[in-house]
């Protein structure tokens, strides 16, 4: 039908309604980080990051960290199974917050009254 128009139920034109409703139900789905990341962890995310995407290793990394005086966020020294398990996890956060949002049209239902 063109616009303007309604060819459900007999409706031939908008000129010809009453009354028109729409009920649907919007289902959005998005992915949201749950935990915000500390300064600490961000500078340190950045740090590591940086070294991973010049070639470093993580033991190289951890190595440099503990040199310079940093450590975990529960003050242990940064092990390189550490090192590994923040850049894993920040990489599943990177993915998880590129996703676009889904969103979904359900129960849609158009209701018109004829005028006489």
């Amino acid at each position: 039908s063109k616009f303007g128009e309604v060819s459900h139920r007999g409706v031939s034109s908008f000129s010809e309604v009453t009354n028109l409703s729409l009920k649907y139900k919007v289902l959005v789905t998005s992915y949201f980080s749950e935990v915000p990341l500390s300064h600490y962890q961000t500078h340190l995310m950045s740090i590591i990051s940086k070294l991973h995407n010049e070639g470093w290793d993580n033991g190289q990394i951890s190595r440099f960290l503990c040199e310079k005086g940093y450590l975990s966020v529960r003050g242990k020294p940064l092990l390189s199974n550490h090192v590994w398990s923040m850049l894993k996890k920040h990489t599943v956060r990177l993915e998880r917050n590129s996703q676009k949002p889904s969103v979904l049209l359900e129960s849609i239902n158009v209701k018109t009254d004829k005028t006489e």
